[in-house]
């Protein structure tokens, strides 16, 4: 996989779209993508862009020296039953986001909620507490091809699998 540290400038290699990579998000069903953000023009402030990992190339460190370290020690595995501490919700984590500015964050879907259908939320990472294992991650890796390189992954369409 490509991998590379926020702060860095990467390009995407089919369209030639350049920027610093902003934030990085991990899917249950395995998928990566980099939040692209290019540099603005007369004081503007352009959106970002989110980018699958497999078509990103490194252009120059950026400032990724400058970014903080982040925390590991709460690492919440894809897929797990947490509670938010501070509102007693609980969920299944379905995405897991690293910023340019140290945090982390997850997307919970909420199980028990008085909305139907069911909500989601993001909750940033030291609000969390795991409480059981809930799905398990259903993704393939896909195939690399005669140049060593993957081609996809899964449709995030289908990103749940089975309870355990």
């Amino acid at each position: 996989m490509n991998e590379f540290k926020l702060g860095n400038i990467v390009r995407d290699v089919i369209t030639g779209f350049t920027g610093t990579a902003f934030n990085k998000t991990e899917f249950l069903n395995g998928n990566v993508q980099y939040n692209i953000q290019p540099k603005g023009e007369n004081n503007s402030y352009p959106d970002c862009i989110s980018v699958d990992f497999h078509t990103l190339e490194f252009v120059e460190e950026g400032c990724a020296d400058k970014v903080p370290k982040q925390s590991k020690d709460l690492d919440i595995p894809l897929g797990s039953e947490v509670e938010d501490i501070t509102s007693g919700v609980k969920g299944i984590v379905t995405l897991k986001t690293f910023y340019l500015n140290g945090c982390i964050s997850y997307l919970v879907n909420i199980k028990e909620t008085m909305i139907k259908p069911a909500a989601e939320a993001w909750v940033d990472q030291h609000k969390l507490k795991v409480i059981g294992k809930g799905i398990t991650q259903t993704y393939n890796k896909p195939e690399k091809n005669s140049d060593g390189v993957t081609t996809g992954g899964a449709s995030v369409r289908n990103m749940f699998g089975k309870r355990v």
